[in-house]
């Protein structure tokens, strides 16, 4: 049992670290936290910012703008989502080796073979094509849609010795996880990094100086999501100021799955490159769940005038735990080899979190509002509880949002929005490491009302492009998101 646990232990070492030999292919760990849902259809198709007035759905992104809810007010919501990540590899012409950027991009099927001159001795590598042993590409498309509840919020304004306060309790969507990624060129040792070193070239073409470069093909899915359970309280002070604090509870599974095979051997000689059967055609998978907890606090406060509101949102620091079980498996041909079942914690310290929200009534039937939210997320902290490891793995995020609402007829609504934010990361291979992925949104909105009720559609559309870059390569990376979310809302008067 002892020798299994050393050599399963062995195995993930190995697993972890072709997966690190691309320092843009992180192993699951607790990827997609900052992914969180925005609960409100009406902010939804206002690009992400609010009104402040007259939505229980802000019940835990502004809380004090539950103030001017305008009775009992219940919804209840959900979301459609369109999700493609797609790949685009595109790689250069090495003067040394040729015929590499063909094998990569799996053109060398378009080269006949060579003839071979039999008065030549010892014919070697450079004298053959080099073909894969599989039929992959380097280019990838991976779609999933979804459908999902969105949220479900109850609130109750009352009046306590002529203060009016509201209570509500909510359940949501915290935080979307689900996640895809895919690298069919995996090397390892990475010999094209612009961060680590240049590619290395053997001084001579002798065996004893020639490089060994795993050829592999990795993959990461994860599937699930976080969700909150809570409450909250909201106080009126001096008919202009209000104030809230609103509390959730998260809980939360993910499945997840890691796979690794081998897909050659390359050898580099200073001239010439070979291409080798993998010695262990083993393939390497992790597949298992993750369980997570936490909870998290928000404090807000607005200002009211005549024809506009101010609001202000903190998020306090908090903490999400992750429980992880999963089994570690090698097989080959089919038939496991070694089997593992793997438990650990780890958890992410989020430091506080801050908007500003500016709402303008230009003219009665029309509002129009504006968003600055500040992430710094260069501050949260990664902890391995195993091992007792932190990092800090990811960057800043701001973001900027500006939206509009028309009213043509009293029972229709019309929003529209724009906003533009940076994600955690930066692409591999830039020359300025804290410089994130920037994205922009674009939103579309709609709301009916009906005597008590009102029914809000939105339609939003992000587009999230990056290029990561080697000294031998570039791959492009496009991920799309399209959400259709509709809610359905009651007020009693």
């Amino acid at each position: 049992m002892r020798k299994n646990i050393i050599k399963i232990s062995i195995i993930l070492t190995y697993f972890i670290n072709c997966l690190l030999a691309q320092e843009y292919n992180q192993p699951l760990t607790m990827q997609g936290l900052n992914h969180t849902t925005n609960h409100s259809v009406i902010s939804i198709g206002m690009g992400g910012v609010s009104l402040l007035k007259n939505d229980v759905s802000v019940m835990f992104s502004n809380p004090a703008a539950l103030q001017s809810l305008e009775g009992i007010q219940v919804s209840v919501g959900g979301l459609l989502q369109y999700k493609t990540n797609e790949q685009v590899q595109h790689w250069f012409v090495n003067w040394n080796y040729s015929n590499l950027s063909l094998l990569m991009e799996g053109l060398t099927d378009q080269i006949p073979d060579p003839v071979i001159d039999p008065s030549v001795p010892f014919p070697t590598a450079k004298d053959s094509v080099p073909r894969p042993f599989d039929d992959l590409k380097p280019n990838w498309k991976n779609r999933k849609d979804e459908k999902l509840p969105l949220q479900f919020f109850a609130a109750l304004p009352v009046k306590v010795n002529n203060v009016k306060m509201v209570v509500g309790l909510g359940a949501v969507e915290y935080a979307n996880l689900n996640r895809y990624y895919e690298n069919r060129n995996v090397l390892s040792p990475d010999i094209g990094s612009l961060r680590k070193n240049v590619f290395y070239i053997p001084a001579t073409d002798a065996d004893n100086l020639a490089l060994p470069v795993y050829w592999l093909r990795s993959i990461s899915y994860r599937s699930g999501s976080i969700y909150g359970y809570g409450g909250t309280v909201s106080i009126g002070l001096l008919d202009k100021f209000a104030f809230g604090v609103s509390l959730l509870t998260l809980d939360g599974t993910t499945r997840e799955y890691e796979y690794l095979t081998g897909r050659g051997l390359l050898i580099f000689h200073r001239t010439y490159f070979g291409l080798y059967p993998y010695n262990d055609k083993n393939f390497y998978k992790t597949n298992g769940i993750s369980e997570y907890s936490g909870t998290e606090f928000t404090l807000s406060a607005s200002y009211r005038l005549k024809n506009a509101n101010f609001g202000i949102t903190a998020k306090p620091v908090n903490t999400i735990k992750r429980d992880y079980k999963y089994i570690a498996t090698i097989d080959s041909a089919g038939s496991i080899i070694q089997s593992q079942e793997v438990n650990g914690k780890d958890e992410m310290f989020l430091p506080c979190r801050g908007s500003l929200e500016l709402n303008i009534d230009i003219k009665e039937n029309l509002a129009v509002a504006i968003m600055y939210e500040i992430m710094p997320y260069s501050k949260a902290i990664y902890v391995d509880s195993k091992s007792g490891s932190t990092s800090k793995p990811w960057l800043d995020i701001y973001k900027f949002g500006i939206g509009f609402e028309y009213s043509p007829l009293k029972w229709l609504l019309l929003r529209g929005g724009y906003s533009k934010q940076t994600d955690v990361f930066s692409p591999e291979g830039d020359y300025f490491t804290i410089d994130p992925v920037p994205f922009e949104t674009y939103s579309l909105g709609t709301g009916f009302k009906y005597s008590g009720f009102q029914v809000n559609l939105a339609y939003q559309y992000t587009r999230l492009k990056y290029v990561d870059k080697w000294a031998t390569n570039v791959n492009t990376n496009t991920e799309s998101l399209q959400n259709i979310v509709a809610t359905v809302s009651y007020t009693l008067k």
